[in-house]
């Protein structure tokens, strides 16, 4: 069994051994979908934050994310990509960009009064957050006519008076100091990563790709380039094919603004998409040849559509995912990819049953559940937006960082445990794919460790053997499989 890891985590797969392995599944039943089916959710109680969906704006979105995300419910990454948030897009953009200035951001809306003159704002300061950083940072302007953005708009000018001051303060302006300095030293010095983008075989080769970016004035650097090299003298324009991933190229981290590429991202061809998520699709092995893989947890649907063109649209897919809005998400996702053989289920992946007829030939079989993400990068983000107090109680050991909370994790590795042991217990499957967004060894190397011990009929065997970072030795071979990216 081959061993990855997932976005900045860790992780491992299984491939049968002796012995036909029936019997470890995580549950049985039958699952609450069909291929092919993207089904509404159940009905469930919805709070005021759903109650006008159509019509809600980003701010209303992105001002919910920063409310769980203040509590600690749930990964930047889960919430966007929740039933709760209309416009993923929008809302991830200007999240992100809030936590990058939340401080000086803050510090500006306090010396304006401005929840104190508008009590809905102060109700709900995270609105007047991020309507802070589209009128200061962003846009320049609030748009829309909702309660908030009408009250902010009234209050604008004292923001931004307290705003030029935040930046005298700062001393932004002088002597070269940009609006970056308003940027915690924890993001600032964040490790430099490419953009990284995989070129999708269903549209274009990679070699095609390479001939029109040299054309555009790419320089196309060789593989052995180191990427310090292209960080600290690369220019602006040069694309590097990935070592180990053949399909994947390493751009400049501003690729995405720049005209060549964004022509390739638009007609399918380029897939933004990290290393360590493209990781896991290339360790299941899938090929033309496999007839049945299933993708147990898929949406948003980018290591999908990788295992589609690995599979070159042969075989079947069955993509599975709880979230009716997250497998529309997929939806969409594969279909610009041009990917044909991917049936979207809409249920839990613990529900379908491996005696089912329509699974006999599954073969494959990709897990990458719900996880701490304690290793995605925009991690950082969260961590450096938290509230001021929370973040000293944490540092001085009065509050466990949400992440690491012994109880959750605990949780989420009985869930992932579950998992993995029903994807074995497909009767005719050889290769199992776990991979997480977790640097957490609960999450990982004993998950692989319970697993293995509950299903001695499979075993560990290494997905890239030359990969230069392995995991924690809870047990004789599972950390020698187990890889950490942190790309």
């Amino acid at each position: 069994m081959g061993t990855m890891g997932g976005d900045g985590g860790r992780g491992a797969a299984a491939g049968r051994g002796p012995g036909r392995g029936h019997g470890h599944g995580g549950g049985r039943g039958t699952a609450r979908g069909r291929p092919g089916q993207i089904a509404q959710s159940a009905s469930d109680p919805r709070d005021s934050h759903h109650a006008n969906k159509g019509t809600k704006s980003v701010y209303a979105d992105a001002a919910w994310v920063l409310d769980q995300l203040d509590a600690a419910r749930a990964s930047l990454k889960t919430l966007v990509y929740s039933d709760n948030v209309r416009n993923t897009r929008g809302c991830y953009a200007i999240v992100c960009e809030t936590l990058k200035y939340r401080a000086a951001l803050t510090e500006a809306i306090a010396a304006s009064g401005i929840l104190e003159a508008a009590p809905r704002l102060a109700a709900r300061p995270n609105a007047a957050l991020v309507l802070a950083y589209d009128l200061l940072l962003g846009r320049g302007s609030v748009a829309g006519s909702g309660a908030w953005q009408v009250d902010f708009r009234r209050h604008a000018t004292a923001v931004q008076s307290a705003w030029h001051a935040v930046l005298d303060r700062h001393g932004v302006g002088r002597a070269g100091v940009t609006v970056d300095a308003l940027v915690p030293a924890s993001l600032r010095s964040a490790p430099w990563i490419p953009r990284w983008a995989r070129v999708n075989r269903l549209r274009r080769s990679v070699e095609q790709v390479l001939t029109f970016l040299q054309e555009a004035g790419y320089a196309v650097v060789p593989p052995s380039t180191p990427l310090a090299a292209l960080r600290d003298g690369g220019g602006g324009r040069w694309v590097r094919r990935d070592d180990l991933l053949p399909d994947l190229l390493a751009l400049p981290p501003t690729a995405t603004t720049l005209e060549d590429v964004q022509a390739l991202h638009a007609d399918g061809t380029l897939i933004f998409q990290d290393k360590a998520s493209c990781l896991p699709a290339y360790a299941l092995g899938v090929n033309r040849g496999v007839r049945h893989a299933i993708d147990a947890c898929a949406a948003p649907g980018n290591k999908t559509s990788c295992l589609a063109a690995l599979m070159r649209n042969a075989g079947r897919i069955t993509a599975c995912d709880v979230s009716a809005t997250r497998l529309r998400t997929l939806a969409a996702l594969t279909r610009r990819a041009g990917a044909t053989n991917i049936e979207p289920w809409h249920g839990d992946f613990l529900a379908v049953d491996p005696a089912d007829a329509q699974f006999a030939d599954v073969t494959h079989i990709l897990v990458d559940p719900s996880c701490s993400g304690s290793g995605i990068v925009t991690r950082r983000l969260e961590d450096a937006g938290r509230d001021a107090a929370t973040a000293a109680a944490e540092a001085d050991g009065e509050a466990p960082s949400a992440d690491a909370d012994p109880a959750r994790l605990a949780k989420l590795a009985e869930f992932q445990t579950s998992a993995v042991l029903h994807a074995l217990s497909f009767p005719a499957v050889q290769r199992v794919v776990y991979s997480t967004c977790s640097v957490h060894v609960e999450e990982n190397e004993a998950v692989v460790q319970a697993v293995l011990a509950a299903a001695p009929d499979f075993a560990l065997a290494p997905a890239f053997p030359s990969w230069p970072r392995y995991g924690i030795c809870v047990r004789p071979a599972v950390g020698a499989c187990a890889i950490h990216s942190q790309s």
